[in-house]
C-alpha cells in the first residue's frame, strides 16, 4: 500500500496507457492519507494471517495490505475476517493484493475480488506477478495480466505492481514495460527499508513502495515495507 495525500487531498492524474487506466497522485500514488517529508520512507505492512492484536499491530502502522487472492485462486477467507477487525480501528488504511491463479480464468478471479471487497474502504489492488505457475510464454503471461487488471479498470479501481526484477523478467519478458505507469512495489527482501539500490526493469525508473523484510510481530507472520513520497 503505498501513496501520498498532501494535506489530504488526493490530487490525480489519470492518464490511459494501452487501456489501462492508470490514478497518480501528483507527488505519492495510493490514497491513503500519509503525510510524508519528501524523500521519507513510510513503513507499511502485508499480511496474510488472521489478526491476532490488532492494537498492538496498529499501534505504530496506519496502512496494512492484506492478501485477498490465494494461489489457487479463490477469495483468502482471512481477508473478511480481518476487515471486520480493523473496521474497529480509526484511521488506517487497507490495499489488498492479489496471487492470482495463471491457469484459471484472469476475470472470473478478479471479479471474484470486485465482489469481496464490496462493502469496504480499499484503496488500491496490488497484483502480485511471482512465483512458479505462471506460463513459459511470456506471451500468454502479459494476456492473462491484461484481463485480469481490465476488470479493475472498468470499476476505476486503483492497481499496483508486486514484483522482482527477476520474477518480472522470467514471467514477462525483459522487453516488456506496458504496465510501468502503474505503481510497482518492489519484493527485494534484502532488509533495508530504503531503495537506493532499486536497478531500472520493466520500465519503472523507481519503485513506489518496497517490501524488504519478513518477520514476526505481534503474533502474526507478516512483511515489512516502505512507500516512498517521490514518485518515478
Amino acid at each position: 500500500l503505498f501513496g501520498l495525500v498532501g494535506q489530504e487531498m488526493c490530487i490525480r492524474d489519470r492518464r490511459r496507457v494501452h487501456g489501462i487506466q492508470v490514478t497518480q497522485m501528483r507527488t505519492l500514488i495510493l490514497c491513503a492519507c500519509l503525510i510524508l517529508a519528501m524523500g521519507e520512507a513510510a513503513p507499511f505492512i502485508d499480511m496474510w494471517e488472521e489478526i491476532m492484536d490488532v492494537k498492538c499491530i496498529t499501534a505504530d502502522i496506519k496502512v496494512i495490505d492484506l492478501r485477498i487472492l490465494t494461489d489457487v485462486g479463490k477469495i483468502d477467507p482471512n481477508f473478511a475476517k480481518n476487515m471486520e477487525i480493523l473496521k474497529k480501528v480509526e484511521s488506517i488504511y487497507v490495499g489488498v493484493y492479489a496471487v492470482p491463479n495463471p491457469a484459471m480464468d484472469p476475470e472470473a478471479q478478479a471479479q471474484a475480488i470486485v465482489e469481496a471487497i464490496k462493502g469496504y474502504k480499499i484503496v488500491i489492488v496490488s497484483v502480485d506477478v511471482e512465483g512458479n505457475k505462471w506460463s513459459k510464454k511470456t506471451e500468454v503471461n502479459i494476456a492473462f495480466l491484461k484481463k485480469f487488471l481490465e476488470v479493475f479498470r472498468k470499476i476505476n479501481m486503483n492497481a499496483a505492481i508486486l514484483t522482482s526484477e527477476h520474477c518480472w523478467t522470467r514471467i514477462m519478458g525483459k522487453s516488456y514495460e506496458e504496465m510501468s505507469m502503474l505503481p510497482l512495489w518492489w519484493n527485494s527482501h534484502d532488509k533495508d527499508p530504503e531503495a537506493k539500490k532499486f536497478k531500472p526493469f520493466g520500465g519503472w525508473k523507481k519503485p513506489t513502495a518496497k517490501q524488504y523484510d519478513s518477520g514476526l510481530k505481534c503474533g502474526n507472520q507478516m512483511n515489512l515495507n516502505s512507500a516512498y513520497s517521490e514518485q518515478p
